[in-house]
């Protein structure tokens, strides 16, 4: 899936992008990270953290916050013991609902 459909951004216009860029860092173990604007009711935006840049685990922290019917920016709160830990938003398209094609298989009794 391309990174433009995931991020509802029109690849003609280069002032359509998605802008990531953490913002409010008030004390100790809390961040607040802005989404947008714009964001968009038909994705989910959530924050992931890891302790290391290069080869680390990124863990989403669940937010899965849909974005504003509006286009309107979001506000992430990320709270974290101390030490030190990189963060980044996330970006996701809907996913489609899942149908089973196939019926089930009679019984037998």
């Amino acid at each position: 899936m391309g990174e433009e459909y995931i991020a509802d951004t029109d690849p003609t216009d280069a002032s359509s992008f998605f802008d990531n860029v953490a913002t409010n860092i008030s004390g100790a173990g809390v961040m607040s990270l802005t989404v947008g604007p714009p964001t968009a009711n038909s994705r989910v935006y959530d924050v992931l953290s890891s302790t290391d840049l290069v080869g680390g685990t990124w863990t989403e922290f669940g937010f899965d916050q849909p974005g504003n019917a509006d286009g309107g920016g979001l506000q992430l709160t990320v709270t974290s013991a101390l030490g030190l830990k990189y963060y980044h938003r996330s970006l996701n398209a809907p996913r489609p609902a899942t149908r089973s094609l196939i019926p089930p298989a009679p019984s037998i009794v």
